[in-house]
């Protein structure tokens, strides 16, 4: 949709798999969290744009991590939307259990 309505604009996702580190990385303790942020950080700093549409897809659940990337679409004069995505535990129960591989811990 994006790149038929703004064909000038491209499309960057940023997340853990996309810099090599795990998704469960978030869980397990707060020093390998603390470098996931800055990785994710250092990556939104670097491509930010007008001319780019930057997706954060990560669990962006500290407060403050959330007000930095903030500051850095301000910084670069770029619209900032943050997207919160509320589901129920049966459901998120249901597809912890779907997973291969890791699963998370409840």
């Amino acid at each position: 949709f994006i790149s038929s309505q703004y064909p000038a604009c491209s499309v960057e996702v940023v997340g853990e798999e996309g810099l090599g580190l795990s998704r469960e990385c978030w869980f397990e303790n707060s020093a390998q969290e603390k470098t996931s942020r800055s990785s994710i950080r250092g990556e939104v700093e670097r491509l930010v744009s007008p001319e780019k549409l930057v997706i954060v897809d990560s669990p962006c659940c500290v407060k403050g991590f959330r007000y930095e990337l903030y500051c850095i679409s301000k910084q670069a004069r770029t619209p900032h939307c943050l997207l919160m995505s509320s589901v129920g535990l049966d459901k998120v129960i249901q597809w912890n259990e779907k997973r291969e591989g890791i699963k998370f811990r409840e």
